[in-house]
Order: structure tokens, then C-alpha cells, then sequence
């Protein structure tokens, strides 16, 4: 009796598998076939161990057994989430694995392992052979495994029937009576401890359920088919409706597309006729059933896409209709391309014409660029035959026996400076082809960044007064104080717009004036507070022909050939100026009447970043200078002073030995962050630009080394940047505090008496030495301060004779009574400056040589920013000018004037060396 219930069983798993196969082996997943598999294994071991004779032949049934029915209770397990749509976390499918491949391996191992089985004995009951056995550890993990799987099922089947968005009530329904079929009949069996192993019967069973599932809920095994089909697809969406146009289910995207779908359940209408899905989606339906055609499609609009739907009938397999998928395909880039294609067919005809056109301009421009190449030949050609034929004249001078070593001397540095100058010309001329090449080509790049306009303003002013002035022509300025200061944008342009636009006006300039007029014109813009910057730069120079006004800003273009071509230059600087007020969002316009001058005006937009105006910056500037100086002693405050200049360093040093302060020197960076490493410093001066590490990277090693015992220690910047606005800049950058150069007296120790620890002081030592001034001298930097142009016209008249007045008195080469303001009075003091001036003359004009050959202009920045602050501490006022000239069109990339007075520069030095040994 009982074999022929284990026989049976095992027949029905068999039909039931070939059941299954007919019904879904194209939709269901992996573990439901294997499961009817193993289950068919499962019931053929049961069948042989009832069957077998001795206990060889029980242990091989029994491991038929295990081998088909270990893994059983895990794909039930699996099967029920599939058909739940219940996503098992990957670790607790290792975990089951694990368990059932180690419960094999000990089964299999009867003999050599008591780890799952410790005895194994045969017995036979109602003529049935059963096994007697005494289990393992192994075989405790694996029962609580398996009723973890069973427990496991019941609570995805529960999960699936309260929030039914997956699985249909009538499926979750059948799951639940086999589950609860199959428990009770386990439960009766350990309960009334039949020897008949009741398994077989609830594998049948649970197969039982499955087909019952696969095959009553026909729509969901289709839809099974549509999610594994558009799962490849993954840019199509899908809904899928019953006849009743019930949902029964969609993929992410359709939820995309309609989010009212999120909250619908499987199995209901429960979604509002009045809303999108309905109107877009059910009346097609409708429709489709109407008319009864195989598809139907329509194209509509959602979310700003394009979308194709397409409705289709799902057939079962008696070709009768079993419900509707609807298939929404995303074609809003084919609608794109249609409408690209569209506008190319419609505007073939005008890009005919265009093309025509562009062939047209093209042809001309490139005319133009053989014009240009013609004239560059020559303006080329010019100085280097003077190069090649003074070099010719050179050698020959040196071949000449006739003269003695003093003429040829002579001789041979007339040519050299010859050479020299037309280097510098050609030199000139292919800078500006480089940087028109390098915006042409997109290489060049606008970096934004915090500045300050006045300063820009003050530079330019300095800068373009001598130039005008060797040409005796008139510099003007005309700019409010209430201007805004504090902008962002690229300084650099900006000031390179500027210059290059003065460059102009003073090259084709003979005689009058040259005016710079700053005004602006704040405002606001998607929320960031904006000023536009008119710049306008007037001359009374040739002017330009009405004619050529259109083509000015014309690459490889030069107006007015005839009457210009005595002008040294390459007549691309208008060109270059234009492409970079473009790229900055600007405009440029030029007004001209031909022999009476121009007037061009530049529009440059800059984000504004505060309301202070450039008359409170120039106060701000100056507000250090009126502080009275406090005398004091601090003999046990230990000072490092960093400054690769030697006479930047006597002087701080001689102003500090009154503290008593044990004072440590060094010229370099380098040499600097070793010292910092070594010992704690009460005061670090630190001096910014210098070869190699500067001071801004001393700063930087220093306040990062979370060892370096001066990582809090307070730092004080000393530049000769004193007017460049750069506050903000030096305290962003990790300074505590700075001072300008040249170093006075009274500033040193003022700021010095501030920052060192009081408790360093001795008490009694402090006292006012100097009185606020009241009468401050004005300083011919301040006269050309754009603040000072809201004067009267009597008090700028007043301004102006005074101005030439100290120019005059200016143009000797040295100062004597500027260079004993900055030395105290102090003859002595003055006497080693000059010294030290002296031995460093002939190692910076060396410097200066070398970065200008190279083209390095960063390192030439730096020596000419050392030559002007150390010029003014010896009183030469015009070279220090010079320098600072110099130093700021290295900085601004200003190869042309840097060719121009590179000589001039260096004559000048000389000059001052000479009338300091006189002194001397």
C-alpha cells in the first residue's frame, strides 16, 4: 500500500512536470524548473528506499533522496518570490545554497563523516524498508534552514497579498491553501508518527499549486512574458490590462510616464477616469477593441517628450484575446532628427547661398592674409637684415687691425645697441601674431577673479604718463571717485584691453592729448549684483577714414596703409582687443573723423562684489601711513626677516635693532621654511615676490607642517604691491598682517609693537615717539588718483601746475632729500644702502638680461618689482618709476613695451650706479 503511494506520487510528479513544460517553459524562471526536476529525483529515492533489501542499498536510495530533495524546500522558496516579484537578498540565497550543498556532501559521505548522520540502521515495517538514524550537528542547522524556507514562504506570500501592486489576489490565494495543505499534513504526520514519510505528498501538492497558478492566472504568465521580453528593451515601457481593462502590471518607466500608476493595484481599476493614464491609454484600448484591428498607434506628448503608443491584443494559446499590452516607446529624438532634417531641407537653399558667400568672404580674407603676410614680410624682413648686416659689420670691425682696442669698442657697441633695438622690434612684432593665434584657436581662456579697479585704473596711470610724455603729448584722466572698486573678473584682459587701446592713441598720436574716461553704470542680474565698465580712449591723433572704420577690427588687417607705414607694429592690437571684449560679453565701438582723432569705447561687464567705491579704497590705502609709531624694547623676542633683496633687509634691520629683538636674516625661501623648521620665531617678515618659493609658498609649507613649531606663528608680508589692493589677498593667503615698500619707520614698528606678544615688551619702555601728521605730503601717485577728478576747475589747475612742478623737480636722477626721508635723516644709514645698492646693481641688470632673453616674464616681474622698491630707498624716484612700469607689463603680458624700454631700463640703472659712486 504504501509503495504504491510512493509509486503514484512519483507518476503524478512526472505528468506534472510535463504539464508544467507545456504550460510555462518559456516564462518561468530557473528555480521553478529545476524544482519540478528535483522534485521527479526527490520521489524516485522515496520509491527505492521503500523498495531496497539490505542497507548498501537503502543509503544509495537514501542519497538519491537528498540529492533531489535538499534543494526543494530553497526553490519553493525562490519559485514563490519570483511569482511574487519578492527581491531575496543575495547574501541569504548564498546562505541557503551553502547549507544544502554542505548537507550533500555529508550524505553523500555516510561512513567518513558523523557530521550529519552519527549511525544509519535499516528496518522494514508494512512490508516497507525505512532507515533508523541517529543525527548530527549538521542535521539540527539544517532543520531550522528548512523551516526558516517554509517560514520564509508564507511571509512573502503575505507581503504580496497586503500590498498587491505584483501578484493578483487569486494567485497569492492558491499559494496560501498549498502552503497551509502541505504544513498540515507535515504536522499530522510527526503528530500521529506514521512510518509513511509524508514529503512526496506535499512536493505533488505544491506542484499542484504552481500549475493551478500558471495556468488559471493565464494573464500574469504572459505578463511574465512581455517583463522578460522588454527587460532587454529597456527604452520601450509597457502596461499590461485584462479584458476587464483590470491592471495587471508595468515596468519603471511606464511609472515614469505615468505616476498615478505607482499607487495602482494588480487585479483593479482603482485609477481615475479623468486622468492622463485613462485618457491616453484606456480609450485606445476601447478604441482597439472596436475596431478590432491587430495594433493601433498613437503619438502624444508627456513631460516635454514624444512618445509612440502602441496597443496590442495578448493571445493564449486558443488565439483568444486574454487582455492588452499597451507599448510606450520614447521617440522624442527621432522627432528631434525629423524636425533637424526639416529645417536642413528648408534652409538648403539659403545655405547655398550662404556657403556662396562664406566661399566670397573667405577668398577676401584670404587676400587679406597675403596682404598681411606681404606687409609682415617686410616689417620682418626690416630689422632682421639690420640684425644680419650690424652682425656682418661686427665681425668685419673685429677682423680690422687698422684701429686700436678703444674705436672698435666703440664701434662695436653702437652696432650691439643697433642690434639690440631691432631684436626687440621683431620680437614685438611676433608676440602680437602669437597671442592673436592663441585666442583664434581657443587656447585662450578668461579666468575670473576677485580685483580691485582702482588699482587697475592707478597702474594704467603710471604706466602711460612718461610714454605720453616722450612724445610731449598731454595725459588726461576723467574718473569719479564713487566708481565701484571691488569686482570680479579677469584682470589681466581687462588691463591688457586697456593698454593695448592707449598704445594705440599714443602711437598715431603726433601732437594734442590722449584721454582716459572710466565711467559705470550699476545693476542687477539673475540675482548677482553686476557694473558695466565704459571705458572710452580719446586722442587727437591721424584718425581713421570713414571707409575703413568696418574693417579696424579685421585680422591680418591694417587701415591706411599709405600714411601708416612709417608706424612700427603689426596693427593687431585692435583685433586682439576686439576677440577679447567678445569673449568677455563686452562691446566695442569706435567713433573717427580722418585728421583730428578717435574715440573708441569699451563696455566690459564685471560682477560687482561690494558697494566700496575707488576713493575709499585709495582711504583705505593710505590708512596705515597716519598711525603714530610706538618706541618699545623687547630684547627676548626673537624676528626672522625673509627678503631676497639685501637692502630691503638692512633697512628692516636697522629700524628693529632699537627693540633689542635678537633679529635672524635669510634670502631665500627655501633658506626660510629650513629656519622655520628648526626654531619658534615670536614675528616672521616675509617678503612675497622672490625667485623660486615666494613668500605665499613659505606660508603655505609652513601652515601645513603640523610639526613646524611657527604654524601659528604671526607672519607680515612686505611688498612693494603696497598700492595694488591686495589687503584681502595677502590675508586669504595665511598673512596675519603686511607693509609696503619701501619700509618706513614708523609703519615697521607700529605693526610690529601689534603683533609681538606684550609679555615680550618691557613695560616701561613704551611710549608715542612721532604725532599724527596733519599735513601729509601728496605723492604725485596720489595726484593722478581718479578721486581727485571731482574737484573744482580751479583746484585741478592747482592740481596740475603742481604736478609739473614736481615732475620737474623729479627728473634728476637721484633724490637726495626723498632718500633721507626714507633713511630717518640718517646719513649713515643712507651711506650702507648705497653700498649695499651698489654690490646688488650689477647681479640684477645680470638677472634682468637673462629673464628678458629667455622671455621669462614671471622671473623678470620679480627682479624689476625688486628695482623699484630698493631705487626708492636711495632716491631715485624715476628709475623705481620705471621699474614699476616694467614690472607691470610683465605682469599683464605686455611684451611690446617691455621690448620697447628693456634698454632704457637698464641705461638708467647704470645711470643711478654712476651718481651714487659720485656721491659716494
Amino acid at each position: 500500500m504504501i509503495i504504491a503511494l510512493y509509486a503514484l506520487m512519483m507518476l503524478f510528479s512526472i505528468i506534472e512536470f510535463i504539464v508544467f513544460s507545456q504550460i510555462s517553459i518559456k516564462t518561468t524562471s530557473k528555480y521553478m524548473f529545476l524544482l519540478f526536476g528535483l522534485i521527479i529525483v526527490c520521489n524516485m529515492g522515496y520509491l527505492s528506499l521503500a523498495l531496497s533489501s539490505n542497507l548498501s542499498e537503502a543509503i544509495l536510495a537514501n542519497k538519491v533522496t537528498y540529492f533531489g530533495g535538499v534543494f526543494v524546500p530553497f526553490l519553493m522558496f525562490m519559485t514563490i518570490s519570483s511569482v511574487c516579484d519578492f527581491k531575496v537578498p543575495p547574501f541569504l540565497v548564498f546562505f541557503m545554497e551553502l547549507i544544502s550543498v554542505f548537507v550533500i556532501i555529508s550524505v553523500f559521505t555516510i561512513g567518513y563523516s558523523d557530521v550529519y548522520y552519527k549511525s544509519v540502521d535499516i528496518r522494514r515495517a508494512y512490508g516497507v524498508t525505512y532507515l533508523v538514524k541517529e543525527y548530527g550537528p549538521l542535521h539540527t542547522v539544517y532543520t531550522v534552514a528548512l523551516f526558516g524556507e517554509i517560514i520564509g514562504c508564507f511571509i512573502v506570500v503575505i507581503y504580496s497579498m497586503k500590498k498587491k501592486k505584483c501578484v493578483s489576489r487569486r494567485t497569492t490565494s492558491t499559494m496560501m491553501t498549498g502552503l497551509i495543505a502541505g504544513v498540515l499534513l507535515y504536522s499530522l504526520e510527526r503528530a500521529m508518527h506514521w512510518k509513511v514519510d509524508v514529503m512526496p505528498i506535499m512536493y505533488v501538492i505544491f506542484e499542484l499549486m504552481l500549475l493551478a497558478v500558471l495556468s488559471r492566472t493565464h494573464l500574469y504568465d504572459v505578463s511574465a512574458v512581455v517583463a522578460e521580453l522588454y527587460d532587454v528593451y529597456r527604452q520601450y515601457a509597457y502596461i499590461t490590462l485584462d479584458k476587464e481593462n483590470r491592471f495587471m502590471g508595468c515596468n519603471d518607466l511606464a511609472k515614469e510616464v505615468y505616476p498615478e500608476l505607482t499607487d495602482v493595484k494588480v487585479d483593479s481599476k482603482d485609477y481615475v477616469k479623468e486622468g492622463d493614464f485613462y485618457r491616453d491609454i484606456v480609450l485606445w484600448v476601447e478604441e482597439f477593441e472596436r475596431v478590432g484591428l491587430s495594433a493601433i498607434n498613437r503619438e502624444f506628448d508627456k513631460k516635454n517628450r514624444n512618445f509612440r503608443g502602441t496597443v496590442k491584443s495578448i493571445l493564449k494559446r486558443d488565439r483568444r484575446s486574454a487582455g492588452y499590452l499597451v507599448e510606450l516607446e520614447d521617440i522624442t529624438r527621432q522627432q528631434e532628427y525629423i524636425k533637424l532634417i526639416r529645417k536642413y531641407n528648408n534652409d538648403l537653399k539659403t545655405e547655398i547661398v550662404e556657403k556662396t558667400k562664406a566661399k566670397n568672404e573667405a577668398d577676401s580674407a584670404n587676400n587679406a592674409k597675403s596682404n598681411f603676410l606681404a606687409n609682415m614680410s617686410h616689417e620682418i624682413r626690416t630689422p632682421l637684415n639690420v640684425v644680419l648686416g650690424m652682425d656682418e659689420l661686427i665681425i668685419e670691425e673685429l677682423k680690422d687691425e687698422s684701429k686700436n682696442a678703444e674705436e672698435k669698442e666703440k664701434i662695436i657697441e653702437e652696432y650691439a645697441q643697433n642690434i639690440s633695438s631691432s631684436g626687440n622690434l621683431l620680437l614685438s612684432i611676433i608676440n602680437d601674431i602669437l597671442d592673436l593665434s592663441k585666442i583664434e584657436s581657443g587656447k585662450m581662456e578668461i579666468i575670473e577673479g576677485p580685483y580691485h579697479f582702482a588699482q587697475v585704473i592707478k597702474d594704467i596711470v603710471v604706466m602711460f604718463e612718461n610714454k605720453a610724455q616722450s612724445k610731449h603729448l598731454s595725459f588726461e584722466l576723467e574718473a569719479e571717485g564713487s566708481l565701484p572698486d571691488e569686482v570680479r573678473g579677469d584682470e589681466m584682459r581687462v588691463r591688457q584691453i586697456i593698454i593695448n587701446l592707449l598704445n594705440n592713441a599714443i602711437k598715431y598720436t603726433d601732437k594734442g592729448s590722449v584721454k582716459l574716461t572710466v565711467s559705470a553704470r550699476k545693476y542687477s542680474q539673475e540675482g548677482k549684483r553686476k557694473v558695466d565698465y565704459t571705458i572710452n580712449v580719446k586722442d587727437t591723433g591721424k584718425g581713421i577714414k570713414e571707409e575703413d572704420l568696418d574693417k579696424l577690427f579685421y585680422s591680418f588687417t591694417r587701415v591706411d596703409e599709405d600714411n601708416n607705414k612709417n608706424i612700427e607694429g603689426t596693427g593687431l592690437g585692435l583685433s586682439i582687443v576686439k576677440k577679447l571684449v567678445d569673449m568677455m560679453d563686452g562691446k566695442i565701438e569706435v567713433k573717427s573723423s580722418y585728421g583730428e582723432g578717435s574715440d573708441f569705447c569699451v563696455l566690459l561687464p564685471q560682477e560687482l562684489l561690494s558697494e566700496r567705491s575707488i576713493s575709499e579704497y585709495n582711504e583705505a590705502e593710505k590708512k596705515l601711513v597716519n598711525e603714530n609709531v610706538r618706541l618699545f624694547r623687547a630684547p627676548k623676542a626673537n624676528l626672522l626677516l625673509v627678503d631676497d633683496n639685501s637692502l630691503n633687509i638692512v633697512v628692516a634691520k636697522k629700524f628693529l635693532e632699537q627693540t633689542g629683538a635678537d633679529i635672524k636674516e635669510c634670502l631665500s625661501g627655501k633658506e626660510a621654511i629650513d629656519l622655520l623648521k628648526e626654531k619658534k620665531y615670536d614675528l616672521v617678515y616675509l617678503d612675497h615676490m622672490m625667485p623660486g618659493l615666494d613668500g605665499i609658498d613659505v606660508i603655505k609649507a609652513v601652515r601645513s607642517d603640523r610639526q613646524n613649531p611657527n604654524r601659528e606663528t604671526v607672519f607680515i608680508a612686505m611688498t612693494a604691491n603696497a598700492l595694488s589692493g591686495a589687503r584681502d589677498y595677502y590675508l586669504k593667503a595665511g598673512f596675519d598682517a603686511y607693509i609696503s615698500k619701501p619700509i618706513k619707520k614708523k609703519e615697521l614698528l607700529n605693526i610690529t609693537g601689534k603683533y609681538l606678544d606684550q609679555g615680550l615688551m618691557e613695560k616701561e619702555s613704551v611710549k608715542e615717539l612721532y604725532k599724527e601728521e596733519t599735513d601729509q605730503k601728496k605723492e604725485i601717485s596720489d595726484l593722478n588718483d581718479p578721486m581727485n577728478t571731482a574737484g573744482s576747475k580751479s583746484e585741478k589747475k592747482e592740481i596740475g601746475s603742481k604736478v609739473e612742478e614736481d615732475k620737474k623737480n623729479l627728473r634728476a636722477i637721484l633724490d637726495k632729500e626723498l632718500a633721507m626721508e626714507n633713511c630717518m635723516g640718517d646719513e649713515e644709514m643712507y651711506r650702507s644702502l648705497a653700498l649695499v645698492y651698489l654690490e646688488e646693481a650689477e647681479g640684477s641688470m645680470e638677472k634682468l638680461r637673462e629673464h628678458y632673453d629667455k622671455g621669462d616674464l614671471t622671473e623678470y616681474a620679480v627682479v624689476a618689482h625688486g628695482i623699484k622698491s630698493t631705487s626708492l630707498y636711495i632716491g631715485a624716484k624715476e628709475l623705481s618709476d620705471l621699474a614699476k612700469e616694467m614690472e607691470l607689463a610683465a605682469k599683464s603680458g605686455d611684451r611690446a613695451l617691455i621690448s620697447e624700454k628693456h634698454e632704457q631700463l637698464i641705461k638708467s640703472y647704470k645711470e643711478v650706479c654712476e651718481e651714487l659712486h659720485k656721491e659716494l
